[in-house]
């Protein structure tokens, strides 16, 4: 993320996140750039969100976890979130990973923000970041 937009984020009162350091090759810290950083997970994936390989595949999903941690390899439906889960923050992540462990490649959370975020970042013309609506159950 750029220096001027965190500087319009903690501005505009944003929470749920901190800035890391990005560092350079040799060993300074940028003053131009900094890494989003995330609390753990808090958010729970209801179980009306379709995971898997694809449509064809059939259950079970070989990335699934039976503790419930990696949920099954990517979503293949709207995401379902449970509402009691949601807190007063602007930038989320879920409990649950989707993906599969291959080599450096490890599941990772949804990540997620909330609206009044997301019409921040319109407003500021950010760049190259894709979003999806998620319902709340």
């Amino acid at each position: 993320m750029s220096a001027r937009l965190a500087d319009k984020m903690s501005g505009a009162g944003f929470s749920g996140y901190e800035l890391g350091p990005v560092v350079s090759r040799n060993g300074t810290p940028s003053p131009d750039w900094y890494q989003l950083l995330l609390p753990e997970g808090s958010l729970e994936m209801d179980s009306r969100t379709r995971v898997g390989h694809s449509f064809f595949a059939p259950e079970p999903d070989s990335a699934r976890c039976p503790a419930g941690h990696v949920v099954g390899f990517t979503v293949l439906s709207e995401v379902y979130i449970q509402h009691a889960s949601l807190t007063g923050v602007d930038w989320f992540r879920t409990r649950q990973a989707l993906g599969q462990r291959l080599g450096p490649y490890r599941p990772k959370p949804l990540l997620l923000i909330s609206q009044r975020l997301h019409q921040f970042l319109v407003t500021q013309k950010v760049k190259r970041f894709d979003v999806e609506v998620a319902n709340l159950v």
